[in-house]
């Protein structure tokens, strides 16, 4: 079975090309959630996947590609990772970009302590130790102390805990599971689910730039999927999962750029410390709350 090389130009290209396009959704979320309602916004984006799903996928495999002997932990999984989109969506609507996505790059930190005390892993003295650093980083990011008991931080705090479910679940499937049988189970529930409520929420096509915002989150998402897929079919993982962080900068990017959002010094310093210990830690293959 043949593998990535090690290093590849084009691997890298396309490792950085997906998170920036995983940074220009987050600041379209930002953008959206002013004028348009969250099912809205998540439907339009898992109707977009499931059309391209149909077309790549079950039009080639047909009924094989919903073979499975774990249908339960599928939809577990994939509502996992409809929480993930539901509070990322809330995040970016009342806090920063940078700081977000901050928040959410310690879920290699938190999959380290589910390996410890649910696979019983042996985690060394090192490994602890980067989990401490992640979680300083996290509090000069968060402040908490500036914020009192400003509830809205428990917002981000609620896409990591799904986002580390939702990783902790892969890591499962994908070890018995063909990705596509994966990837057809997270676009069907997640769409199924969202158009079960979509009539409660429905107000109409936004009109406006909103709805050209809509379609861009959608496009950027399944790019920037459709890349990382290409990246690490290109490199070796190990190579790409440290460029992942580079979506911290590019966050701050956008968010300076659009929101006039910058962080201090020690948010800086906070999303250097988190993103150290991320790779330090060399997490395998993440998809994230974007997937």
């Amino acid at each position: 079975m043949s593998t990535a090389p090690r290093f590849s130009v084009p691997g890298v290209v396309l490792a950085l090309a997906a998170v920036a396009c995983f940074a220009a959704y987050d600041a379209g979320a930002k953008l959206a959630s002013a004028g348009v309602p969250l099912v809205l916004a998540l439907w339009v984006r898992y109707g977009l996947q499931a059309i391209l799903t149909a077309r790549t996928i079950a039009s080639s495999q047909g009924l094989q590609a919903w073979q499975t002997q774990r249908r339960g932990m599928h939809i577990a999984r994939a509502l996992a990772l409809l929480g993930c989109n539901v509070f990322s969506f809330l995040s970016f609507t009342h806090l920063p970009v940078a700081e977000v996505t901050a928040i959410l790059m310690l879920t290699p930190v938190l999959m380290t302590l589910f390996s410890a005390y649910s696979l019983g892993e042996t985690v060394s003295r090192g490994k602890w130790l980067l989990v401490g650093l992640g979680f300083v980083g996290a509090l000069l990011v968060v402040k908490p102390t500036e914020a009192g008991l400003d509830l809205k931080l428990l917002l981000p705090l609620g896409l990591l805990a799904s986002n580390t479910v939702f990783q902790a679940l892969t890591s499962q499937l994908v070890r018995t599971e063909s990705p596509r049988t994966v990837f057809v189970y997270t676009t069907v529930v997640g769409l199924l689910s969202l158009s079960l409520i979509l009539p409660m929420f429905w107000t109409g096509w936004p009109s406006g730039h909103y709805g050209a915002i809509l379609l861009l989150m959608a496009l950027l998402s399944t790019c920037g999927h459709h890349m990382l897929v290409l990246a690490y079919a290109r490199t070796a993982a190990s190579r790409v999962t440290p460029l992942l962080y580079f979506q911290l900068l590019f966050s701050a990017v956008a968010g300076w750029c659009i929101f006039d959002q910058v962080p201090d010094s020690l948010g800086f310093l906070g999303m250097a410390l988190i993103a150290l210990s991320g790779i330090l830690n060399r997490p395998g293959h993440r998809e994230g709350a974007n997937s």
